[in-house]
């Protein structure tokens, strides 16, 4: 067994990943019965007597088959989609804003296979019923294109919100990954403050080798500090380019511009060197910037929130669920699973407490 122990942003960043990835297999889900579309045009242009044939049969049978398959495939999407919402309602880091809209992607998804595409299922497989006239074909081909065409274009819908939830999910995670380096950022600069007057004038060789060892360690948290800031600053270039949100460009380019990667890269030569005072006004200074830009990205979900911007229908009945009744409900739900591994927990101490009582065999 292989397990992975992940922070919250970790957590967070795989679940974006899975929903991800369930959307891009609605995409070439979409693309397979997009095609199935042009199959079924392809069979209601057939001239006259020519629908009836052996080799029009069989294609009608294998377009009811199609339609089978993808209410299987749908349903198994749903359930890794369900499943994966249960996972990330662990995760406080994870924005309500985001998880609202994943309900409502599920929520879209779920009268679909049940839906219109079990009924373009039984009127395709009519069509190609042996017991049927020609006219009585043609007419359950042409509603089993219109049930199909009406599957199709929920799955797309579905999948745009989606799409947006991992969007928002992602947005969400920029905001935590930046609070926390600034925190990171504020720990470093009290843990230098710790060392400042059993160091003060003092080069790193002159330091007791306790001092010397403890200066090292911090200037290696700043070093690991400097390399999550590249790693946001590489994810938020691609984020950018895929949302085309002048906010992100914005954001990007200010971090650039302000060079904090080569900053922080000074701020760990300068701890190395014993130069305290210094790097931590830096650290503070930098810290500071770091929520700063959270901040903006915040500001201007709240705004597009408060506009109605991105917003959208969903499933039956969702609009009706305001952000502070989801809120609560999430809350509850994280309650209720909070609960639950800690009755795992202890009947995992009380198993291990029976085991230490139980006598040694003979």
């Amino acid at each position: 067994m292989i397990i992975f122990v992940l922070s919250k942003s970790e957590h967070a960043q795989m679940i974006r990943n899975e929903l991800e990835r369930i959307t891009s297999e609605l995409e070439g889900m979409i693309w397979r019965m997009d095609a199935m579309a042009d199959e079924a045009k392809r069979l209601k242009g057939m001239e006259s007597g020519k629908l009836k044939d052996a080799e029009s049969l069989e294609r009608l049978h294998a377009l009811a088959d199609e339609e089978q398959a993808g209410r299987r495939e749908l349903g198994d999407l749903l359930n890794r989609s369900e499943n994966l919402f249960k996972e990330a309602s662990r995760n406080s880091q994870i924005d309500p804003a985001g998880m609202k809209e994943f309900m409502k992607g599920i929520s879209m998804l779920k009268p679909i296979p049940d839906g219109p595409m079990k009924k373009a299922q039984k009127q395709f497989r009519d069509s190609a019923s042996e017991g049927r006239s020609e006219q009585e074909s043609r007419k359950d081909l042409n509603d089993g294109e219109n049930s199909h065409s009406e599957a199709t274009q929920a799955l797309k819908d579905a999948m745009n919100q989606l799409s947006k939830s991992a969007q928002d999910m992602e947005a969400s995670t920029f905001v935590a990954r930046l609070r926390q380096a600034a925190s990171k950022e504020d720990s470093i600069a009290h843990a230098l403050a710790g060392q400042i007057n059993a160091i003060a004038g003092m080069t790193m060789e002159e330091l007791d080798p306790s001092s010397r060892r403890e200066m090292e360690t911090i200037a290696t948290l700043q070093n690991a500090s400097t390399q999550d800031i590249g790693w946001i600053l590489e994810d938020l270039s691609y984020y950018k380019s895929r949302t085309g949100e002048r906010i992100y460009s914005d954001l990007y380019n200010q971090m650039n511009a302000f060079s904090l990667r080569e900053k922080l890269d000074l701020v760990h030569g300068n701890i190395l060197n014993a130069i305290t005072a210094r790097s931590i006004d830096e650290s503070r200074l930098y810290a500071s910037t770091l929520r700063h830009w959270a901040k903006l990205i915040d500001d201007y979900k709240k705004s597009r929130r408060g506009s109605g911007g991105g917003g959208g229908g969903g499933g039956e009945g969702q609009s009706s669920i305001s952000d502070a009744e989801f809120e609560f409900m999430l809350k509850v739900i994280r309650m209720i699973q909070q609960e639950q591994d800690i009755r795992m927990r202890t009947r995992a101490a009380e198993q291990e407490y029976r085991k230490q009582l139980t006598p040694p065999a003979p």
